[in-house]
């Protein structure tokens, strides 16, 4: 996919394609290493920002425990007790 929409931006104005500086063979094995994911990068960002992500995800955390613990509830129970139906 990346390959032919390579090839239709490198054709000019008047049709003619635009010379490649590496042979095609280069070109293909450069876009396969574009294409991969080094993992260990991310694994040695996430461990260099752990303090940062943590403190991300626990602010919001306190926050709602906060708002929900604090809010006040108020619970109003009505019971009525018919002691006239037990006599009979």
């Amino acid at each position: 996919m990346y390959r032919k929409e390579a090839d239709n931006m490198a054709v000019s104005q008047n049709g003619a394609a635009k010379s490649h500086s590496l042979p095609m063979s280069a070109q293909e094995e450069t876009n396969v290493c574009e294409d991969e994911i080094d993992l260990r990068n991310y694994f040695r960002i996430t461990f260099k920002r752990k303090y940062s992500i943590a403190h991300a995800s626990m602010l919001p955390t306190l926050v709602f425990v906060l708002i929900f613990f604090l809010c006040l509830s108020l619970y109003k129970v009505t019971y009525i007790y018919d002691v006239g139906l037990a006599d009979e």
